[in-house]
């Protein structure tokens, strides 16, 4: 695969694509379809290419490889997928199932009250900071604070990260 110049992934629906983050790593850019989990995947004219409705996939994959014929071009596409692939660590999706499991322990149930991913942040405070919570983590949040907390939903990158947007909805840190 690191010896690659671009990855395919042929698949029309995917939860998620681990395949597209593999090859990222190895600065290997993908072309896939627009469907959930690979559109999430991939970062469309950064990290790889989409096929949207009514392109091929052998049209797309052209216009890629066009591109990546440029060496500079092709140098920025690799580096933006290393970095795209080192944002998203197992440490990181660790901590989120662990305060999962450990809510659902002390609550007694997994269900939660509100579904969907939320971030949250103290009543008052301003910008697009906070933290991301879900499920029984949520709810336990929600008791300890009883209205004292501003909530948004979460966008769907946002849940994929774990994080909230910076301030300019720069993904690349926490907040």
């Amino acid at each position: 695969m690191a010896g690659s110049l671009l990855h395919l992934n042929t698949s029309h629906g995917e939860g998620w694509g681990l395949c597209v983050l593999e090859a990222a790593a190895l600065g290997v850019p993908t072309v896939a379809y627009d469907v959930d989990g690979l559109r999430d995947a991939v970062r469309d004219g950064e990290t790889g290419w989409l096929v949207r409705a009514g392109e091929t996939i052998e049209d797309v994959t052209e216009r890629a490889i066009k591109e990546l014929a440029d060496p500079g071009r092709r140098s920025a596409v690799a580096a933006a997928c290393r970095d795209w692939a080192a944002r998203l660590d197992w440490a990181g999706s660790r901590e989120r199932l662990a305060a999962l499991l450990q809510a659902s322990i002390q609550n007694g149930t997994s269900r939660a009250s509100r579904t969907g991913a939320w971030i949250v942040s103290a009543a008052g405070q301003s910008g697009s900071g906070g933290v991301l919570v879900e499920g029984p983590v949520l709810d336990l949040l929600l008791a300890a604070h009883p209205g004292g907390l501003a909530m948004r939903p979460a966008t769907p990158l946002e849940r994929l990260l774990g994080h909230a947007a910076g301030e300019d909805g720069d993904m690349s840190g926490r907040p």
